[in-house]
């Protein structure tokens, strides 16, 4: 078993090879890693008041990303963390990030995910089977975008649980009045994007008038950009899962799978799951569930035709000339629908004030203006 910890972005700390017998290297003093009952113990050493972030990958490839695995807010000089994940892994690289800017005193890891800036490519090349089109493009060109700003995202969708909790009511359709089983884990689902945008704005009241939000933080929806940056979790493949959706491998229609090269095939044997707890199904390379399938997830800004090139921190402006000038972004596809809609390029926009069973949100939590 091979580990490394790296710290800050890309500085190297320390590296461990556990065998038959432990062959430790410490490179920087006051950063330790050591053997573990369990696997591999860290003892990291930082500013107080600084919150330190953990994160893994299991190849340096260039191509995979970095998984975040525990944050903690440095209250004395030092912190030990154990992980207990590593039984069937190989190779390890583990990193340590400080972050000196961040949205509360203790960010919450079990359900907010780190995602550092970075590049990729937004949309899909010509060649990606059941690629979708709209007057000269809708998918495309291809565009290279570049995030400068890091940002928190939710690794689930907002269930009916949570939309119940802040805004007293929930609009969803999948609840015992039409005759399914009580589960509030469901994705909240029948609302706008006016309902989604307010949710985000009483989400930062609330949690600025408790003292759990800094200044300049607030919880937003994430813009499509940043919606596709971590859906992708830095592949190119249709799906952050590979080429291929098959029935059982998310919440989606699996009568009409996905096959890299071909496109939708028929499965009269697919399951058909419509709405199912979050979480349900294995998350993406960087911990996010439910980006394939389920709700589609509202985005901030409107609908607009990609520019080609390369551009930063980008935002759609509304497009004139198809009468889209109201319309929103959802992305991610729906529960009930075939899987070629839950393609990591696949855009679906409708007007702002459309409610219906395929349109839930995640939330943001980011600094200033995107």
């Amino acid at each position: 078993m091979k580990y490394s910890l790296f710290a800050g972005t890309l500085a190297l700390i320390s590296l461990a090879v556990f065998g038959s017998s432990a062959k430790l290297k410490a490179e920087t003093p006051g950063i330790q890693i050591t053997s573990a009952d369990a696997g591999a113990r860290l003892a990291i050493s930082g500013a107080t008041g600084t919150v330190q972030v953990v994160q893994c990958r299991e190849s340096l490839d260039g191509i995979s990303v970095w998984r975040t695995l525990a944050y903690s807010t440095m209250t004395n000089s030092s912190w030990v963390w154990e992980d207990g994940t590593l039984y069937g892994a190989a190779v390890r690289f583990y990193r340590v990030v400080a972050l000196t800017n961040t949205p509360s005193p203790n960010p919450n890891p079990e359900r907010l995910i780190w995602i550092p800036p970075g590049t990729f490519t937004m949309g899909s090349p010509t060649n990606e089977a059941d690629r979708t089109w709209v007057g000269d493009s809708r998918e495309g060109p291809q565009t290279d975008v570049t995030l400068t700003k890091d940002f928190f995202i939710d690794k689930y969708p907002v269930t009916q649980a949570d939309y119940l909790s802040l805004l007293n009511t929930n609009p969803s359709y999948f609840t015992t009045n039409n005759g399914y089983s009580e589960d509030l884990r469901r994705p909240v689902d029948q609302v706008t994007w006016y309902d989604a945008t307010n949710y985000c704005w009483v989400l930062t009241q609330r949690e600025q008038l408790a003292g759990r939000l800094a200044a300049g933080w607030a919880y937003r929806l994430p813009t499509e950009a940043e919606w596709e940056y971590v859906c992708r979790a830095g592949t190119i493949t249709p799906f952050s899962c590979g080429s291929n959706l098959r029935s059982g491998m998310a919440d989606f229609n699996g009568q009409y799978e996905y096959v890299g090269g071909i496109g939708s095939v028929n499965n009269p044997g697919g399951t058909n799951p419509v709405k199912t707890a979050v979480g349900t199904y294995p998350p993406n390379p960087w911990g996010l569930y439910d980006m394939v399938g389920n709700t589609q997830n509202w985005c901030l800004d409107p609908f607009w035709f990609y520019s080609g090139g390369s551009v930063t921190d980008v935002i759609g402006s509304p497009t004139v000339g198809y009468s889209f000038l109201d319309d929103r972004t959802s992305r991610g596809g729906g529960g009930g629908g075939p899987a070629w809609l839950c393609r990591s390029a696949f855009r679906n926009n409708m007007p702002a004030n459309t409610a219906d069973v395929s349109r839930g949100l995640r939330v943001v939590l980011a600094r200033g203006q995107p």
